[in-house]
Parts: C-alpha cells; structure tokens; sequence
C-alpha cells in the first residue's frame, strides 16, 4: 500500500506543478488518501508488470554469467577459478547495471504515461515510449547513475542509524 500512496502522491505533485507554473509542491492530505491510492494503481500495476516481464531476461543474464563463470573456473583449475571470480563477478555486476539503465530508458514513459493518463492499456504505447526515451535518453541515465552510486553508501548510513535513517534514505 504504501508504493501506491507514495506513487500517486508523485503524480499528484506532478499534475499539480505542471498546471501551476512556479507552484510549491502540495502538502500531503490523508483525506486524500483514497484517492492517492487509486492514482498509484495504473503506474503501479504497469511498473508490476514490466518488471515480471524483464525478470526473465535479466535472471538469464546473471544466472547464465554465474554458470559461465563456474565453468570457465572449472576450466582454469583450482588456482585461477578465485582470480575469475574477483575479475568476473564486477564485470557481471556491471553488466547488470548497464541492463538495468537501459531498459530503465524504455520503462520510465510507459509508467509515466500511466500516471498521467489514469490507464493500463495506455501505458504501452511503444511508439509513445519510444520517443521519450529519444528526447530525455542522457537525463535519464544521467538520473539511473546518480541513484546508483549514492544508493548504496547511503543505505548503508541508514542501516547504521538504528535501522532507522534507512526510512529518510529511501525517501
């Protein structure tokens, strides 16, 4: 529930700053909560979807890359398999990454489009898609790197304060 309330506040913020040029971000109302639930469900079940759609593609990539790995270690011999795992594990977290931003460029309009739209079906409209991804491609990976590499140490930061500050990171 909370993803829902989260994401439909967005769009509420979203919608409300895009009418009002200028305009302060609205303060969250739980008399609106009803409704910020409601306007979470399209992006929400879209984000849902692509990402059961591309868990397939992307466990093949890791499982297949651990099972190269393991073969090739066998290969080498007990002495080179752990100096593989040390160059290929990071090359096969970089890889993930580089999947992960790219496809990122592609599924951000579809929930975007959700959002604004209040639908499911319009949600995937690949010619749509596809022409955001060609005007904001640099911003968007721009966004995806930045959030990578300050998620991490931040978390961490979280996790140390109690478990607490883990609640302000995700924020």
């Amino acid at each position: 529930i909370g993803a829902l309330l989260v994401m439909g506040y967005q769009f509420e913020v979203a919608e409300a700053l895009q009418r009002r040029t200028g305009a302060t971000y609205p303060d969250f109302d739980f008399n609106k909560f009803t409704q910020y639930l409601m306007r979470g469900l399209w992006p929400f079940l879209t984000a849902l979807v692509i990402g059961l759609v591309l868990a397939v593609p992307l466990s093949m990539l890791m499982f297949g890359g651990f099972i190269a790995m393991a073969a090739m270690g066998a290969q080498a011999g007990p002495d080179a398999a752990p100096v593989l795992m040390v160059v290929g594990l990071p090359l096969l977290v970089l890889a993930t990454m580089a999947f992960a931003v790219f496809i990122h460029v592609f599924t951000l309009p579809m929930i975007l489009r959700a959002g604004f739209m209040q639908d499911f079906g319009g949600a995937f409209d690949f010619r749509f898609a596809k022409d955001f991804a060609s005007r904001v491609w640099k911003e968007t990976i721009l966004a995806m790197l930045f959030v990578m590499v300050t998620s991490i140490p931040l978390a961490l930061i979280g996790l140390l304060a109690c478990f607490v500050g883990i609640y302000a990171v995700q924020a």
